[in-house]
């Protein structure tokens, strides 16, 4: 089941590399119909442990240095606090904000009550997540996103030199971040985001 869940969370990760990043927020100027704010001015002392660091905010809902430890132990092992450059950090950041806007959209969807994960009643919550995402980016993402034989054949109509396979490849890549780039449009229309770039630089 581990190993199950292993492969899960590289599925995840190649799915984030492939379109979340294109998803992500702006880091320089955040336009308005994003509702994403960056904060220059720190909402927190310096005496707060760094756990407890506030770094960002989605609507009502607190984004803490514990919350971006946590989430980045998804994707590798061992101690994550202040590793990376600043860009790396508020770039993973970005992508914590991102795949808690889908983990809530997928909650508000019925997602977390499918009968399926009964089966897994011994994993953790992060585990559970991981099950739940992978199966809403399939649903929302990965299954609109194919390539018919008539698509296909029209594409290569103006690009031959492409074989079939590269070119549904291609094809499917394209239709996934599309389709996750507004998807992520969307829901961030949805809600109040704010990111305090100042308290992540001290984390």
């Amino acid at each position: 089941m581990k190993s199950f869940i292993r492969l899960a969370l590289i599925s995840i990760t190649a799915v984030f590399a492939i379109y979340l990043f294109a998803g992500q927020t702006q880091t320089q100027t955040p336009t308005p119909d994003q509702q994403v704010k960056t904060e220059t001015t720190a909402k927190t002392s310096a005496e707060v442990a760094p756990e407890n660091i506030l770094l960002a905010e989605i609507d009502k809902h607190n984004i803490t240095g514990a919350d971006f430890n946590r989430y980045l132990a998804l994707f590798k092992n061992g101690d994550q606090k202040h590793s990376g450059t600043p860009a790396l950090r508020e770039r993973q950041l970005k992508n914590l904000i991102n795949r808690t806007l889908l983990l809530d959209e997928a909650a508000k969807q019925g997602y977390f009550k499918d009968d399926k994960l009964k089966k897994h009643s011994s994993l953790n919550t992060s585990e559970h997540e991981t099950i739940v995402l992978r199966q809403f980016l399939t649903d929302k993402i990965s299954r609109p996103a194919t390539i018919n034989d008539a698509d296909l054949n029209t594409y290569q109509e103006t690009h031959p030199q492409i074989e079939p396979e590269h070119a549904r490849e291609q094809m499917t890549s394209k239709r996934q971040q599309q389709l996750f780039k507004k998807m992520m449009h969307d829901l961030k229309k949805e809600h109040h985001i704010v990111i305090y770039r100042e308290n992540l630089a001290k984390f």
